[in-house]
Order: structure tokens, then C-alpha cells, then sequence
């Protein structure tokens, strides 16, 4: 739960000789602007935090809207910056103003780029949400209701016809407005709802009048629609790739909802790079549609506070070499995937410009069909073999919830096994998966570290939760290569496996993990499953756990099942259920009565027990998701707190190194707020796997150089009993390596090594998390 007080607002300008603003009826809208919206955040919804969320341009003006809901407000002021393209956004200022706020004497004919800024205190202002661009440039004009189809630069006599002003935009290096109101595409086209964009911008939700201040996307929506008598559409807006002529190198769509009435193929349909933003796809074949050939190097695009619902396939489909980001978007309700890269495909080529990239942030995937978010990644389909110089992915997943999803919540799965020079950056960070007809998490790593793959795989999951799920919480496999998957303050609660699972044998039993901080709760199958291949677990902790993982494995773990409770806050009891909504079932003999506070599914929303039979239940409210969980909260509230508590025999048990204070065991140990309960500012150093250099291992930084006042006594090397081992560990490569020596007696298959928290970089920043891995390479 978050609130959010109102606070003072400053708002930075720049390249602008003036700023008007006038509040809209309503206190501003639906956006959400002024930082004064508050109160519970929707447990079927990731939290946001503060963000652009539209922005339309005109011929010297622009008007932006932005949010801080749901984001922590308290004690933070929010900028909003505005330059032209090339200009660093962080070096200019301005004035202040609301949610819309119309920015005025901008240069016309200027490609310009903004972003909301945030700070705490007089501390460094940051970026925040989502960069968003625009040109400035000549309107046309466009209302459904008008009389004229024809084309109009004067908003006093606009036009009817979307499809005349886009074909004359794109001709001319204008910008398209477009009112309230539909634009139906019915057997006979009429004003037409069918567009074939070309590097140009059009922003809806604007009111009759066009008066900028009034415009709201969400309040004022602007639809394409279909007439579901109508057979045969195809796409309601196919983007190609600019010609000559056209004033942008990529297309703008904001504010508009694309309405298939069921009977059209896709809503957007583009192979050329495009942003869109607040745009709505819904009752298609398919949502959003961006498919691209790996021939040349990935095209960029971007989805910002984009919704896709209610399609018969994918909400989201993304289909060849692309660098999307996805922000802030939600994929519910459709009849398969929510999101799904099918595949994302690298070319050849390891710079950045021949990066193949997926990052998606703050998105919510949930009560699809199939998989929440499916992200298959795969190598050029113009190759056979593998071929030099080999091609790099990277595959960021933040603040993102996968919920009652038919199958799995969130799959990554790599199948370029072929394309053995090809290779992955892989981060999950503040994943939440509950309720899914699946594992919560799947990673199907086939890609590991060997002779001739000198660029391994570095996977990292960091202060993610899975509960509820019908599979394990989190699973690891490979079929091909032995990998490694590191865990970082995780929490698997009430799993109907195991907490942490793997495949074994040929179908996927090469890949083993290796675990820091992480804690299992009431998991039906056990804590961390057994595994042939060397991994361990550092300062975990288990509560109400049966089996919490394999003797030997745990470093200074923790299993308590009885007694005071451990953490702040947690379930007393992890009840299993089956049967309907309607009529649950409870598998396990509760511990409670009636009265009691209790979470279905892990769901965030308190509900009490009204009734209780032998094996029969009733909640207020009653829940309607699929049953699988009921968690017993003995305390107020079902929030999770995992710190440790008073006299909490968690605190400062956990393995440190020698002469510094011990951790506390579980995900409090981590010292960052605990899973599910909060997104602080995320850092981006993090330790990479070992390679091999004769007797010695190399561990690779990503994300800076390791700064060598932070380093004395952050890495240890220890025997299975969590002893020391004598390695000399040395920073090289100006810190953007750490070399390990040989112990006595060589590298021995218990030996386990530890990088602690406390690691920084050069600038400051903090490693993400103490992270454990093994010293034997496969």
C-alpha cells in the first residue's frame, strides 16, 4: 500500500521563451498531475512510478502530461525538463505548472526531447519514468463531427477525415491533432479508421476547440474502431518506414485507442521503429504487432502506459531484431500471451548498435490465457551456424507483476544453442509472480561458459517474489550447457512445488543455482530442491517450511516452524486451497478461525473469514481469482515485512566476512526494502560469472569499475562448512575485474564464493546485491 501527499511541484523549463497553463475542469483530469493522487495501489497492477505519460506537439508549443501516482512522493520534488534533441536534458531549468502543462515558444521545426526529474531533499536530481520525443511543426486538424472531409490547418474549421490529414502530414512535415470521438471503419469506409502512418505524429484526446490545456487521453478518448459487421481488416494502423520528404525517422502515436470491434487482424502493425504512447489495443486478433527482419541492425521502439486487452492471440507481439523498451504498460485479459518476443532475434555484431534489446518496466502481464510475458531469444534466421563476431542480448525485467496467467508468469528462454558466440546480460529486479497456472518464474538458460564461449551468460534475479503458483516459484533449466543462476533477496511463498526448482536430466537438468539472502515460506514441495550439480545457498531463511533445502547446501541458513515470529511481518500458516472462488477449499487443516485476517493468492488485499467449516471457507470480500492459497496473518495487515524482528534469531547470524558485522539472514539482510513491499532506485552494478585463466578465476563487473576503497574484505572464498579458503582476491583491469588465486589443494567442488554488499563503483554506485557463485567451471 502507498499514499501520497500533495506537495509543491517545481517544474524545470528549457528552450521555451514563456509556459501557460490553465487547470482543467476537474482539477486537471484523469492524469494525475500535481503529485496528488493517493491512496491504494490496484493489487492487479504494478506500481508506476512518476512519468511522462503523454506528449503533443504543435507548431511552437508542446503539451505534456505527467504522474506521480502510485510513485513515493513524500519529501520529493518532480521537474520536467524540456530541450531539443541534444541537449542534455540534466543541464537545463525552467518554470512551474500542472498536469497539463503547455509549454510555449519552442523553435518549430525542431525535433525535441523531455523527461520528468525527481530529487529528495536538496539531494542530485535524477531522471525518472520514460523519455518521450516530439517535432515541432504545422497542425492539421482533425474532428470526427465536422463537416468536411478535407483537410484543414485552421482548428476553427477542422476535418473530418484522419485519413486525408495523415496522408497530407505525411507529406508535409506536419503534426496531426484529433479530437474526442470515433472514427469507425464500417463495409462501406466512411471517415476511416484504417491508417497507414509514414513518420508522423498523431495525438488524440484533445476537445472540440483544440484547446491545449484540455487535453486528456484518458478522460477525452480519441477510438479507431471497427464496425464488427466489418470482415477483412487487416490492421487498423500499419506503420512503414518513412519516405523522402517525411519530418520524422520514426512514427508517434499518442493518446488513441485502437478498437478491432473483434473482427480486425492487428491494431498496429509496424516493422519500422515507432513510439507509442497511452495507446489502448484492444479486440484484435492481435494487440500490437512489431516484426522485423535480423538483416540489419535492431530497430528501437518504445511503449509507454500503452494498454493491450481483450485480443483473441497476444496482446503484445514483438517478432525479429528490435531494442524495445516497454514502460509502464499493462497486457490483460487477452486469450494467450499477454507479451511475447517470438523470438527476439541479434544480428552479427557485438556493439551496442547491433545490440538486440528487451527492457520492460513497471508492466503488468495478468489473466491472460497462456504466458504473462514470454521473451524467447534466438540468432539470425539468415544463418545456419555460428559465425564471428557473434551478437549480444540484453534483457532487463523491472518492477514488472505476472499474475493469474493461465500458464507461466515469466519465461526467458534462450535458443540460440546453435550461435555459440552469441550471449546475454539477463536481469530480473523487483519481479513479482503469483497465482499462475505454472511456475512463477522460468529461466531455459541453454547458453553457458566453455572453451569457445568466451562471453558467458550473466543472469541475475534480485528482490523478486513468487507465490501462489501452481508450478514452482522460481525454475531454472538447460539443455544444452551447464549454466548458473544467481538469487538475490528472493521470497518463494507458497508454491505448489517447490520455492526454487529445477528440470533435471535431458530436459534441462544442466543448470544449477546459487542463492544470497533469499528466504522460502510455506512452499508445498520444499524450499530449494536438491540438485546433482554444485550450487549453495547464503544466509537463506525459512519459516513454516518443510524440507527448506538440501542438507550441506545453506550457508549459516535459518528453518524455524514454530515460535515467535521471525520477521516484522508474515503468514502464520500457508494454507492450500482448490474448488472455485465461490466455493474454496481448503487442503490443510486451518489454523485459524473465523475473524481472521487472511490474503488469497498473495494478492495484497486483506480479506477476513466470515464463515469456516471443516475444509469450507468464506471471505469478505469474496476473492474471484483461481484458488490456490490462503495466508494466515496473525498480526494487522498481510503485507509482508521481512526484516528481521525484535530479538529475531535472523539478526546477525548471517556469513560475513572477517572483521565485519554479521548480516541478517533472509531478504533483511540485504539491506533493501523487502520483496513486494516497495521499488527504491534501482543501481545497476552487478557481479558477472567466473572464467578461467589457467588456475585462476576471473570474475567480470558489469556496470562500472569497482572502486578499491570498497573492496578490502568484500570477497570471500569458502569450503562447504563456510570456512575460509586462502585465495588471494585482486582488482584488476582498473576494477573492472577481480582475479582469484588458486587455494591450496586447487579449486574444490563444495568451494563456494561470496561477493558482499558494501562493493561499489567508482561513481558511487552500489552493487545490487551480494551475489554467490561456484569456482568449478563446466
Amino acid at each position: 500500500m502507498r499514499t501520497a501527499a500533495a506537495l509543491s511541484l517545481l517544474l524545470l523549463l528549457a528552450s521555451c521563451d514563456r509556459t501557460s497553463f490553465e487547470p482543467a475542469p476537474g482539477g486537471g483530469g484523469s492524469s494525475g498531475g500535481g503529485g496528488s493522487g493517493g491512496g491504494a495501489v490496484d493489487a492487479a497492477e504494478a506500481p508506476k512510478r512518476a512519468s511522462l505519460v503523454a506528449a503533443a506537439a504543435g507548431e511552437d508549443l508542446a503539451v505534456l502530461s505527467w504522474t506521480t501516482a502510485d510513485a513515493p512522493t513524500l519529501g520529493r520534488e518532480f521537474a520536467l525538463r524540456v530541450a531539443p534533441v541534444g541537449v542534455d536534458l540534466s543541464s537545463v531549468t525552467g518554470l512551474s505548472g500542472p498536469s497539463p502543462l503547455v509549454v510555449e515558444g519552442l523553435p518549430p521545426l525542431t525535433e525535441h526531447h523531455a523527461q520528468l526529474f525527481q530529487r529528495e531533499g536538496q539531494g542530485t536530481w535524477s531522471p525518472t519514468g520514460t523519455r518521450m520525443r516530439f517535432r515541432t511543426a504545422p497542425v492539421y486538424f482533425v474532428d470526427p463531427a465536422a463537416s468536411a472531409a478535407a483537410p484543414s490547418t485552421d482548428p476553427a474549421n477542422p476535418g473530418n477525415s484522419l485519413v486525408f490529414a495523415a496522408l497530407f502530414a505525411s507529406q508535409s512535415s506536419a503534426n496531426v491533432w484529433v479530437t474526442q470521438g470515433d472514427f469507425v471503419q464500417a463495409t462501406t469506409p466512411t471517415n476511416g479508421s484504417i491508417l497507414t502512418a509514414r513518420g508522423i505524429s498523431i495525438y488524440g484526446g484533445f476537445a472540440q476547440g483544440f484547446t491545449p490545456y484540455l487535453r486528456d487521453p484518458a478522460a477525452r478518448r480519441t477510438r479507431l474502431r471497427v464496425d464488427p459487421a466489418t470482415s477483412g481488416v487487416v490492421s487498423l494502423v500499419t506503420v512503414v518506414a518513412p519516405g523522402d520528404g517525411a519530418g520524422l525517422g520514426y512514427t508517434i502515436l499518442d493518446g488513441i485507442t485502437l478498437d478491432g470491434g473483434g473482427t480486425a487482424q492487428e491494431a498496429l502493425d509496424t516493422s519500422s521503429e515507432v513510439e507509442c504512447r497511452s495507446v489502448h489495443a484492444t479486440g484484435c486478433n492481435r494487440g500490437f504487432v512489431l516484426e522485423k527482419s535480423t538483416l540489419n541492425s535492431p530497430e528501437s521502439a518504445l511503449l509507454s502506459h500503452c494498454r493491450a486487452t481483450a485480443n483473441d492471440l497476444e496482446g503484445i507481439l514483438v517478432r525479429g531484431s528490435w531494442r524495445m523498451d516497454l514502460f509502464a504498460c499493462i497486457a490483460t485479459d487477452n486469450a494467450q500471451e499477454g507479451c511475447q518476443f517470438d523470438p527476439l532475434q541479434c544480428p552479427r555484431g557485438t556493439s551496442t548498435a547491433f545490440t538486440a534489446k528487451a527492457d520492460l518496466r513497471d508492466c503488468t502481464f495478468a489473466r491472460n490465457g497462456s504466458d504473462g510475458l514470454d521473451i524467447d531469444l534466438r540468432g539470425p534466421e539468415e544463418l545456419t551456424d555460428d559465425q564471428l563476431p557473434g551478437g549480444r542480448f540484453e534483457v532487463r525485467v523491472e518492477n514488472v507483476l505476472c499474475a493469474e496467467n493461465g500458464a507461466l508468469g515469466c519465461l526467458v528462454d534462450i535458443d540460440y544453442e546453435a550461435f555459440r558466440l552469441w550471449s546475454v546480460d539477463l536481469l530480473l529486479d523487483h519481479v513479482e509472480a503469483r497465482a499462475n497456472g505454472s511456475d512463477g518464474v522460468r529461466l531455459d538458460l541453454d547458453d553457458g561458459v566453455s572453451a569457445t564461449d568466451p562471453t558467458p551468460t550473466l543472469a541475475l534475479v534480485r528482490a523478486s517474489r513468487a507465490s501462489a503458483n501452481l508450478g514452482d516459484g522460481f525454475h531454472v533449466s538447460s539443455e544444452s550447457e551447464r549454466v548458473l543462476v544467481s538469487f538475490a533477496g528472493c521470497l518463494a511463498q507458497g508454491n505448489r512445488g517447490f520455492g526454487f526448482g529445477h528440470s533435471e536430466g535431458a530436459a534441462g537438468g544442466n543448470a544449477s543455482i546459487v542463492t544470497s539472502h533469499c528466504a522460502v515460506l510455506g512452499n508445498a514441495e520444499g524450499g530449494f530442491e536438491a540438485h546433482p550439480l554444485q550450487g549453495f545457498h547464503a544466509n537463506p531463511a525459512a519459516w513454516i517450511q518443510g524440507s527448506p533445502w538440501p542438507a550441506g547446501r545453506d550457508l549459516a541458513g535459518l528453518s524455524l516452524n514454530a515460535g515467535a515470529l521471525p520477521f516484522v511481518t508474515a503468514a502464520r500458516q500457508v494454507a492450500r486451497l482448490s474448488g472455485t472462488p465461490s466455493a474454496p477449499t481448503t487442503l490443510d487443516a486451518p489454523l485459524f478461525g473465523v475473524g481472521a485476517r487472511v490474503e488469497w493468492n498473495d494478492d495484497g488485499i486483506e480479506r477476513i473469514v466470515s464463515a469456516l467449516g471443516t475444509t469450507s471457507v468464506i471471505l469478505d470480500p469474496s476473492p474471484s481469482a483461481l484458488p490456490v492459497t490462503l495466508a494466515w496473518f496473525e498480526s494487522v495487515g498481510v503485507l509482508e515485512d521481512l526484516s528481521p524482528s525484535a530479538g529475531s534469531p535472523l539478526a546477525s547470524a548471517g556469513v560475513t566476512a572477517p572483521g565485519i558485522p554479521g548480516a541478517d539472514l533472509g531478504p533483511g539482510g540485504l539491506g533493501l526494502a523487502a520483496p513486494g513491499l516497495g521499488l527504491e532506485e534501482p543501481a545497476v552494478a552487478f557481479i558477472g560469472h567466473l572464467a578461467s585463466e589457467g588456475t585462476e578465476r576471473r570474475l567480470l563487473v558489469v556496470g562500472g569499475l569497482i572502486d578499491p576503497a570498497s573492496f578490502n574484505g568484500r570477497v570471500r572464498v569458502m569450503d562447504g562448512s563456510g570456512e575460509d579458503i586462502t585465495s588471494a582476491a585482486t582488482l584488476v583491469d582498473g576494477g573492472a575485474a577481480i582475479l582469484l588465486t588458486e587455494p591450496s589443494g586447487g579449486w574444490s567442488t563444495a568451494a563456494r564464493i561470496e561477493v558482499l554488499a558494501g562493493l561499489q563503483t567508482l561513481e558511487g554506485v552500489p552493487l545490487l546485491a551480494p551475489v554467490g557463485l561456484r569456482p568449478e567451471l563446466p
